[in-house]
């Protein structure tokens, strides 16, 4: 007798005032794409050769283009990954984060991975629309997959989550304000490997 695989996993978004910490913003909602992940060498993240953890974890912002789109795994992209990721009206801002981030903490309990992703200084505000995971596999750099801070990137969704409505979180804007804290759960269970 088959017995249907069951998954757990879902998506947890947390936006905070950065000054107060008070919840500005809160989501929770299932991860109906990333049920399936293929690992490099059995893990669900690995160190490459230059020492960032993977995977990474990149935001997307709202538009007109996300009416209508679909995910095809078998064709992975998503509108809006071109991103200027340090890029702020023009200017290079060296304190903001990028738009994409390595995680900052990973963990295992009841037979799912939590990974965690933390943004504190987004260079502008965001309207963030959807947010993908890429950069599974450590045999090719960081730049394969777009992960350059300082110039136009192209990021690859190896899985996509789609938020049901944009979710506004405060950036920096040059330092003229105090910007939020995004903080993302990112639940799998990873059930294939190569």
């Amino acid at each position: 007798m088959d017995i249907p695989l069951r998954f757990d996993n879902e998506i947890s978004l947390t936006v905070r005032d950065g000054e107060t910490g008070e919840v500005r913003h809160q989501l929770t909602q299932h991860n109906d794409i990333s049920d399936d992940m293929l690992a490099s060498g059995r893990n669900i993240y690995v160190n490459d050769f230059i020492g960032d953890p993977r995977p990474y974890c990149f935001l997307l912002r709202d538009g007109a283009d996300w009416s209508g789109f679909t995910w095809n795994r078998k064709n992975p992209w998503a509108p809006y990954c071109y991103v200027p990721n340090n890029l702020s009206g023009g200017s290079f801002d060296a304190i903001a984060n990028p738009h994409w981030r390595a995680q900052s903490g990973c963990s295992a309990a009841g037979g799912r991975w939590r990974l965690f992703y933390q943004w504190t200084q987004l260079a502008d505000d965001l309207q963030l629309k959807a947010l993908g995971l890429t950069g599974w596999d450590s045999a090719y750099p960081a730049a394969t997959y777009g992960m350059v801070t300082d110039a136009w990137s192209v990021i690859v969704p190896q899985s996509l989550i789609v938020l049901p409505t944009p979710v506004l979180v405060r950036g920096r804007k040059g330092g003229t304000q105090l910007q939020d804290i995004l903080e993302i759960s990112y639940y799998l269970s990873v059930v294939g490997v190569n």
